[in-house]
């Protein structure tokens, strides 16, 4: 192997950005160097080509946080009765450019803090298409809704959990009833039949 032929030293690590980049060192030059996004950097001194290279991330780090609804689908079970309805939730969604993803930050967290405080979201446009709420993340389990935020829909959505909660409440006070019992237990009765009597869907 020839002394002065290229080697890799370490990595670039920017965990913000999922970011791992090769850091290589050329012995003919005594450079160190760094691809990002197609450009290469180089410097003879480490700490400054990670500086030159932070810089770079910066300017081209110009990110438009898209105000986003979260609705997820909540079956669960609870104290031996069982729950049903869902969650919303306000958050943040960008995607990084060059290829880096989808970031998701809380809807409380600053506008200067975000991509610290960011986590990834999983999003694939290959299987779900671009990201432009109202769109629907189709993985594993049940499908995550993303809407676009305002406050007419955020207000709408917590009618509608309340409403969901008072469908709940109204099922089993009927359940309750010597009528709702004897329907239960009957042994043709159809859930149709049982949510009929219970006036779920009035």
């Amino acid at each position: 192997m020839s002394k002065n032929r290229m080697r890799r030293v370490g990595w670039f690590e920017d965990h913000a950005l999922n970011l791992r980049l090769p850091l290589c060192y050329h012995p003919g030059s005594g450079e160190f160097s760094l691809v990002f996004a197609g450009t290469v950097y180089r410097a003879r001194d480490q700490k400054v080509l990670e500086e030159q290279v932070r810089a770079a991330i910066s300017d081209r780090m110009h990110l438009t946080w898209i105000p986003t609804i979260e609705v997820r689908s909540v079956i669960s079970s609870l104290a031996h009765a069982p729950q049903f309805g869902f969650s919303a939730n306000r958050i943040y969604v960008c995607q990084l450019p060059h290829g880096l993803g989808f970031k998701q930050v809380g809807w409380a967290v600053w506008e200067h803090e975000r991509l610290t405080a960011s986590t990834q979201l999983r999003w694939e446009s290959e299987r779900d298409g671009p990201f432009t709420p109202p769109c629907v993340m189709r993985g594993p389990g049940v499908p995550r809704l993303f809407l676009p935020y305002s406050d007419a829909l955020w207000t709408r959505l917590a009618t509608l959990q309340q409403q969901v909660g008072e469908v709940q409440r109204r099922f089993f006070a009927r359940l309750a009833t010597r009528e709702g019992i004897e329907r239960l237990i009957a042994p043709d009765v159809s859930l149709a039949q049982v949510l009929e009597m219970c006036e779920v869907l009035r």
